[in-house]
């Protein structure tokens, strides 16, 4: 017994000096994803835990942290944010994350130049969820249309539009996804920041499925 608490302090001391540790000053982009994992407390229920993936000036990859909040809120994404400034991270030239709730006004408030790039396979399939399986393969095909990073000479402005028109295409059969695919084609500008980039950059920076690949291989 007594070795099993001295293994779990020792344990917890390195990780613990790893959480703190002193980050890097510039990052080329940080992926945000969570993870849902069944934790123990009165009752056993699966939590969140945010892992951030960071690609440094050099291209190599380094985990600057994983967070555990029971519940979500824009609240602890300052929180996180302030974490990664407080451990020496000054210049991040995109965030990329799912569609989690209140992150992008939260890391404003810390990293203000930053642009967010929500994650469009998550986007995809949020929007598949409410499609009826008969219709789901050509759905699919629109949007994967829509989101192709592999055309050279695409630009945001021909994304948008492509969001418009399947919009419209579809809105007959589901005029709410309709309605949100037509209003994220106007407002939510973080759907294409990847556009912004060269063609042969976009297909690592549209998604944060990079994360899951390296949690699937750990």
């Amino acid at each position: 017994l007594e070795f099993r608490r001295v293994l779990f302090r020792s344990f917890y001391k390195q990780m613990q000096q790893w959480r703190e540790r002193v980050l890097e000053e510039n990052w080329i982009a940080i992926y945000i994803d969570a993870i849902f994992v069944k934790v123990k407390r009165d009752t056993v229920q699966s939590e969140a835990f945010y892992v951030l993936l960071g690609v440094k000036e050099d291209l190599t990859r380094d985990v600057l942290g994983v967070y555990n909040y029971p519940t979500e809120s824009s609240t602890n994404w300052i929180e996180i944010a302030k974490d990664m400034e407080k451990r020496g991270v000054k210049q991040v030239n995109l965030f990329i994350s799912d569609g989690l709730s209140g992150i992008e006004d939260a890391l404003k408030q810390v990293f203000p130049k930053t642009p967010l790039q929500t994650c469009i396979v998550h986007y995809q399939r949020n929007l598949m969820r409410n499609i009826r399986p008969s219709n789901k393969e050509e759905f699919g095909r629109d949007l994967k249309e829509i989101f192709n990073p592999n055309l050279n000479d695409d630009t945001v402005e021909k994304a948008r539009n492509r969001l418009k028109e399947v919009a419209i295409k579809w809105k007959k059969l589901y005029p709410k996804i309709s309605e949100k695919m037509s209003i994220d084609s106007q407002n939510k500008t973080i759907l294409f920041e990847y556009m912004k980039y060269d063609y042969r950059v976009r297909p690592m920076i549209y998604t944060t499925n990079w994360i899951e690949r390296q949690i699937g291989r750990a």
